[in-house]
């Protein structure tokens, strides 16, 4: 759910940026209401491209863990949650 959302911020944010109107990106995204699009618009103009971009890594990075049997869910969650604090 977390890497799909991450997804959908980048999406919403380049079609944003390519001039896209609302209905268009809540379209082209698949989400279900406005207030979808609402929120994930908010969450692309709050984050920059990079900062996405490193959580993802760290996602990724924490889901192998996960996996791999190196850590259990919950410890890595929790580790990823404090590594993504203010």
């Amino acid at each position: 759910m977390l890497s799909r959302q991450l997804r959908l911020i980048i999406q919403a944010g380049e079609l944003k940026k390519q001039g896209k109107p609302g209905p268009e990106i809540q379209r082209r995204l698949g989400l279900p209401s406005e207030f979808a699009l609402r929120r994930t618009l908010e969450q692309a103009n709050r984050n920059s491209l990079p900062r996405i971009k490193r959580v993802y890594d760290k996602l990724l990075a924490t889901d192998l863990t996960i996996k791999t049997g190196k850590l259990d869910a919950e410890l890595a969650l929790n580790i990823l949650i404090a590594e993504l604090g203010p």
